[in-house]
Order: structure tokens, then sequence, then C-alpha cells
């Protein structure tokens, strides 16, 4: 799920302008071998990144954080060939303020290099009044980081996590565009089954599709 959408390109109310394909990993079919082995294999190779946890983003990060989560939205795939995501310090806070109204929040975990900066995000949303079911948000790598298996680990790692610090966890819900074959073999290896395809129009019709293939 993508957030801090401003500013969308007026386009024909009958122009598809996003696609997703919409994928649950439950508890059941979680496949722990290969995420156990993708956190070991990765902690080790990158010795020099540590992973980092918060709800609440800290101030001494969170430009960072802005900086590098605009660029992961951004980068994400669309049917809009312009990019039209902002992401800023005063949208964070007030998300978080917002959240915590609706007694929701977003775990993130973030991937830091030696300077302490950040160089991947894995965000997932918490309804705290139902934690049967997460959703998986946004998660990504900077560029020149991508390739070093990080954005395994990150995904790996938070899975991890909440399937031990949650116990009535059930599944764990996730959408990506067609064309990110990568995303998709990393949640497929994971357990991860597909259940529809969903197209968005310009004038706010969703279009639910269920499917063997895509």
């Amino acid at each position: 799920m993508q957030s801090n959408k401003i500013d969308k390109i007026n386009t024909n109310k009958n122009q598809c302008i996003n696609v997703e394909l919409e994928y649950i990993l439950k508890k059941d079919n979680v496949n722990w071998k290969t995420i156990d082995d993708w956190i070991e294999v990765s902690s080790q190779k990158n010795k020099n990144i540590k992973l980092q946890y918060f709800t609440k983003i800290p101030n001494e990060l969170i430009k960072d954080y802005a900086k590098v989560l605009e660029e992961i939205e951004n980068a994400m795939p669309t049917e809009i060939e312009e990019p039209y995501y902002k992401v800023s310090v005063e949208n964070l806070r007030k998300e978080e303020k917002e959240l915590e109204i609706a007694n929701e929040e977003i775990l993130s975990c973030v991937a830091l290099d030696d300077h302490g900066n950040i160089i991947g995000i894995n965000r997932v949303f918490i309804i705290n009044a139902d934690l049967t079911s997460i959703r998986q948000w946004q998660i990504g790598v900077t560029k020149s980081y991508q390739g070093k298996g990080i954005a395994k680990w990150l995904k790996a790692n938070m899975y991890k996590k909440l399937f031990s610090d949650y116990p009535n966890l059930e599944s764990i819900g996730s959408d990506t565009h067609p064309s990110n074959s990568g995303m998709i073999k990393i949640m497929e290896r994971m357990g991860f089954k597909y259940l529809h395809i969903t197209r968005e129009y310009e004038d706010g019709r969703k279009v639910k599709k269920l499917a063997t293939n895509h």
C-alpha cells in the first residue's frame, strides 16, 4: 500500500492509474527455512548494516527517513509515468498522530549503514484492535544498496518478529505491481499465495478480478 499521495496528475477518468496483485501469507504457509536462511546470510554479508525498529520515528532519523521513503515510493512501478509522491517530516508526524488516535500504528524496520544513514525501510500497518492480520506497506532499498539482499533481510526479519511478537497473528497481506517480478519471487519463496488483481481508475473505480494467473 502506498501513502502520502499528492498532486495526482490529471488524466482521463477511464485511464487505469494503478494495478496491484494481492498476496497473503498465512501463518501455516510460512517458509521458515527460507526466512531463517535469508536472515543469516544477509546479516553475515552486510556486517556493516544494522537493523532498527520503531513505531515513532526518532527525531535524529526523521529527515533521512522522509528522503528515503520518498525515493522508495517514487521508484515503485505505476501506470503513470511521472512520480507524484512527496514525503515530508510534517506529513510523517501528522500520520503518526492520526494513527495513534485511531489505535493504529506503523512499525518500521530501517537498515542503517555504518554512518547511521538509512539505506532501506520496511513499514507494516498494524490495527491494534485486530491483531490477527497485519498489512505490509512500503518496503525498499536505496539505489546504491540494491542487489545486496537487504530487501529480503528487511522482509524476513520483520515477519519473524511479527509472528513472534503477536501470537494471535494469522496472516500478513501485501500487494505489488505485476512488473515487480523481484518482489513477487521474494514473496512466493516466503510462502505468500496470490489472491487477485485490482485495477484502479482515475474516476476512483477499483475493479478486482480473481485469477489463477496474472
